[in-house]
């Protein structure tokens, strides 16, 4: 049987086209059974519908990886049934005539209906409609074969070719008997068809489809194709597991065994050759193979199978290992081995050197004989057989006795003694080792194990430890499998009194109050400090006034709020002084500073330009309507409610006329004046007239105005 499987693999893995240089994918014709029993169904399907949608899958799927075609049989056209001897059957029940019609082609041999090329997926669709009024189409599957075996597609020697037959039934199409029955000779010829399409180099799988299939023919038929299905038996059942042609039952198994059979036609295979036209050969090919020492692999190298990596047969060695591959392991292996005592032979034993017969080395006896092979005889001797001699003890109970020399050059047992026994609390020297109860015994408290010692035949108490109060050490004190359970003890914080409790032999954090950040307002002494909110700046709640009333500034009022003031809600603040009649900063004094332009000073909440002169009447002006005084004109900007007085806008009427006006409560500068150094006013001797000085007076007048431009200066630098 496994030669039959080799001869048959080297026949398919031996292609007619070897020769062709360029790669051609394969052709694969289409034999498809079209007789009228496809016309009845699996699960509710018709087997012609079914067969259709499997061929169309395997199109859409493998379409690019073979040339496919499609012959129909009977064949459609009704042109007649021609065998190898001429006409056979009948298109008519009586054998009266040859003729068929494509709708009752009876015994039509098979058709082409789509020459193998690429890309035939829709044609053979479209071929494979089944014709509605069909009637009396019967089974000529021998005759079909044959016309394929002419087709001249299939002849192509650049390429491998192809057959796949799929029926449903048994070749019916021969000689009638009654008008019903085929005669057995028509089987027989499907086979011999397939040979012959073999020996041409194009090999054929044989799928049946349904339950009414010719199983017998067709697994002939699968081992003349020389591409039997895997697992093929050629001397198995036919309709076993074993059987060489596909045996589809429903649409899925259809599916996958056409599947199953272009993947074989299509890929790689280990020939040489680039099979799948992916301009690699043999490439990723390996198959199962075993030897004597179990499985392993081959892998296909330039078109042919290199050796199986499985082990090989090598001479036994003392390993452990079936070397040899027999099915037993260091069988029969000896070597050469010594002792002190001499030479002789060991044997392998699961992988390691045993036995060895050589005699060792034994307790010397006085016999005559090495027996430990240290070249001395009888050394170590006793005593001469027969020879006697007093033994035994004569001490606690014990009594002596008396020994004879054995053969063997040893005393023997000492007779008529009395010996020693084991020690027991009973005030004796049982033992005779003179001392008198000298041992103990083991026992046990609740701690664990300990001894009690015999003392004048009583026994002593157990010096195993007792359960003790439990205390903070990591330690079962009270023996009771438990460490330091229940153990606690008083502690004290800042805040008050606790308890420790113990664990592992550590005692854990104090449960007593800790103390906490003072927390304002809540009445508690959160700090533990024996003083309620210290640190406090206020009561939650309580209000005080803040900012100041002066000037332009206004009080305002603040809330105590976590035990801090907060914000001064309500104030209005002051701002920078500038020359406005205001206390702007709050500082209790108005317009002070330099708070004008150069040559000016504030007077009066503005601030006064100098007077210009009047050359033509030689006296100085004021061109806005303000009074000339000292050299400068002066007018009344105080705001509402406050008056010009001594250049200073304040409250009331405290000035001469109360008016506001620049001749009530002023001062006017005058060149013997000074400066304010506060205000920044000019202060003179208060001449109603705001000269103190005639313009003939006997003084030089270059004094008198140095000191005005002085006072100028002096306004100049407070207003920078």
């Amino acid at each position: 049987m496994r030669a039959f499987l080799l001869a048959l693999t080297a026949l398919f893995l031996m292609p007619s086209w070897a020769a062709a240089q360029q790669c051609e994918f394969p052709g694969i014709l289409v034999v498809l059974d079209r007789s009228l029993s496809m016309r009845s169904t699996i699960g509710g399907e018709r087997k012609w519908d079914i067969a259709r949608g499997a061929l169309d899958n395997i199109l859409a799927t493998h379409g690019d990886a073979a040339n496919f075609g499609l012959m129909i049989y009977p064949g459609p056209s009704g042109s007649g049934a021609n065998g190898v001897v001429g006409p056979v059957g009948a298109c008519r029940a009586e054998l009266a005539e040859a003729a068929c019609t494509p709708l009752a082609p009876r015994c039509t041999t098979g058709e082409v209906v789509v020459d193998i090329a690429r890309n035939t997926r829709q044609a053979i669709l479209d071929a494979t409609v089944w014709p509605d009024g069909l009637t009396n189409s019967y089974t000529p599957t021998w005759q079909s074969l044959e016309a394929a075996n002419g087709y001249a597609g299939l002849r192509r020697n650049d390429r491998r070719n192809f057959v796949v037959l799929i029926t449903d039934g048994w070749q019916c199409c021969g000689v009638y008997n009654n008008g019903s029955a085929c005669e057995p000779e028509d089987r027989a010829l499907i086979p011999q068809k397939v040979s012959q399409l073999a020996a041409n180099g194009i090999r054929t799988f044989v799928v049946g489809f349904g339950g009414s299939v010719d199983f017998q023919t067709l697994h002939r038929a699968a081992v003349a194709g020389q591409v039997p299905r895997a697992g093929c038996d050629p001397d198995a059942a036919p309709d076993g597991p074993n059987r060489c042609y596909y045996q589809a039952d429903n649409n899925a198994a259809l599916r996958a065994m056409l599947d199953d059979i272009v993947r074989r036609i299509a890929d790689e295979q280990c020939d040489g050759q680039d099979n799948d036209c992916d301009g690699s050969v043999d490439e990723d090919l390996v198959r199962a193979c075993e030897s004597n020492c179990g499985e392993g692999e081959e892998r296909c190298l330039n078109g042919a199978w290199l050796d199986c990596d499985a082990g090989r047969a090598v001479a036994e060695v003392c390993d452990g290992v079936d070397n040899d591959c027999d099915g037993d392991v260091d069988e029969n292996l000896t070597r050469a081995c010594e002792t002190e005592c001499g030479r002789g032979v060991e044997t392998c034993r699961a992988g390691r050197w045993a036995g060895c017969d050589a005699r060792v080395p034994e307790p010397e006896v006085c016999d005559g004989i090495d027996n430990n092979c240290d070249g001395t005889a009888d050394e170590g001797c006793e005593c001469r057989p027969g020879e006697r001699r007093d033994c035994g003890d004569n001490m606690g109970r014990c009594q002596p006795g008396s020994q004879v020399c054995q053969p063997d050059g040893q005393w023997g047992e000492c007779e008529g003694a009395v010996g020693p026994r084991p020690e027991e609390c009973n005030g004796e020297d049982d033992d005779c080792d003179g001392r008198i109860d000298n041992f103990e015994r083991a026992c046990n408290t609740a701690c664990g194990d300990g001894a009690e010692r015999c003392v004048d035949g009583v026994w002593g108490a157990c010096d195993a430890d007792t359960p003790q109060p439990e205390t903070c050490d990591g330690l079962d004190q009270d023996c009771d499998g438990r460490v330091d359970e229940n153990v606690t003890r008083a502690c004290n914080t800042a805040c008050g009194g606790g308890t420790e409790i113990c664990e592992r032999g550590a005692w854990g954090a104090c449960s007593a109050p800790r103390p906490s950040p003072e927390v304002c307002g809540n009445g508690e002494d959160d700090d533990c400090d024996g003083v309620v909110d210290n640190g406090c700046d206020c009561v939650d709640g309580d209000t005080q006034a803040c900012g100041r009333d002066r000037g332009v500034c206004q009080a305002g009022t603040q809330t105590c709020v976590g035990g801090a003031w907060g914000d001064c809600a309500g104030a209005v603040g002051g701002s920078d002084e500038t020359c406005n009649g205001l206390d702007d900063d709050c500082d209790g004094r108005t317009d002070e500073g330099s708070l004008c332009g150069d040559g000016q000073f504030c007077y009066c909440g503005g601030c006064a330009d100098p007077c210009q002169r009047d050359e033509a009447n030689e006296n100085d002006i004021c061109l806005n309507g303000e009074a000339c005084e000292a050299g400068f004109c002066v007018e009344d900007n105080c705001p509402d409610g406050l008056v010009c007085q001594d250049g200073t806008c304040v409250e009331g009427g405290g000035g001469a006329g109360g008016n506001g006006g620049a001749d009530q409560g002023v001062t006017i500068p005058t060149q013997d004046a000074g400066v304010d150094g506060d205000g920044g006013k000019i202060a003179g001797s208060g001449a109603s007239d705001g000269c103190s000085c005639d313009a003939s007076d006997s003084d030089p007048a270059p004094a008198g105005w140095l000191l005005a431009l002085g006072l100028l200066g002096l306004v100049r630098r407070r207003r920078r």
